[in-house]
């Protein structure tokens, strides 16, 4: 299968510096820009009443919260020039189980 090298360009430009974790980006010199980023998405998920917040001692024998994870993008123009900063809050869906949690 023939695949663009205009594609491959764009999937080589990613990197680390552009997906920092929660760490790097909330030390960086770009925290301001991603806690901002991080408080939009959870003015969002609230608006959208994403979730329940519960006390760990009422959630029944034999289930669990599911941990959350933040993920960062730094998004960027064609030319490279940043464009914006996106914060993502997720569920950590690795750790459920079919049958007991969906």
């Amino acid at each position: 299968q023939d695949v663009s090298p205009a594609f491959l360009n764009a999937k080589t430009g990613i990197s680390k510096e552009d997906n920092p974790g929660w760490h790097e980006a909330m030390s960086g010199d770009e925290a301001p820009q991603y806690w901002e980023a991080a408080k939009k998405e959870i003015a969002t998920l609230e608006a959208i009443n994403a979730w329940d917040v519960v006390d760990i001692s009422s959630v029944p024998k034999g289930q669990r919260i599911l941990k959350s994870l933040w993920t960062f993008k730094r998004k960027r123009s064609p030319s490279g020039v940043i464009k914006k900063w996106k914060g993502r809050l997720t569920a950590r869906g690795d750790m459920q189980v079919e049958g007991v949690d969906f």
